[in-house]
């Protein structure tokens, strides 16, 4: 997976996990799950990152800045304290032919990662813009097809869940 990534390139404004999974607690899972099926939590092969600081800023003043504990979670998927707020996931499959697998991964990293920006976005009165302006991406690759999404989400017509919509960017 390192190979696909040249890490010494990447901005200092972003930053990667390569199969790192995520930790999250289960009042803050995008998708439903019942005991007879139960919803794990993604694991990307690659998940880019914001770093922290780039978005907070550096120094005393942002680490002091408080965080509801009830969004850690959704901040942090991976549990990192220097990368926060995934936007976009890779899954690579070698030798397989269909890119189904990678796509449903993809999916649901992507479903759980606007679900973490909008519980953000949400506490800080900024719904609207959400729902206007977020869009999160993937790439599913093999060695014969490429397949390059966005991703974005709506409010359900109670207003209370999310539903998740893509666009490919690139056909296979």
């Amino acid at each position: 997976m390192m190979s696909i990534l040249n890490r010494h390139q990447i901005s200092d404004q972003f930053d990667f996990n390569c199969e790192g999974p995520w930790s999250l607690r289960s009042n803050h899972y995008a998708l439903p799950s019942t005991e007879e099926n139960s919803i794990t939590a993604p694991k990307p092969d690659l998940a880019i990152f914001f770093r922290f600081d780039s978005l907070m800023g550096a120094g005393v003043e942002a680490m002091s800045l408080p965080i509801l504990k009830t969004l850690k979670a959704c901040m942090s998927s991976d549990g990192s304290i220097y990368r926060c707020f995934s936007f976009m996931f890779l899954e690579a499959k070698k030798g397989v032919h269909d890119l189904t697998p990678a796509l449903m991964a993809n999916m649901h990293s992507a479903s759980q990662a606007l679900y973490n920006i909008f519980a953000w976005m949400s506490a800080a009165g900024s719904q609207d813009e959400f729902f206007q302006k977020v869009r999160l991406f993937s790439i599913a690759i093999n060695a014969q097809q490429f397949e390059l999404r966005a991703y974005r989400a709506e409010p359900t017509s109670d207003g209370k869940k999310l539903k998740f919509y893509y666009g490919d960017i690139s056909p296979t």
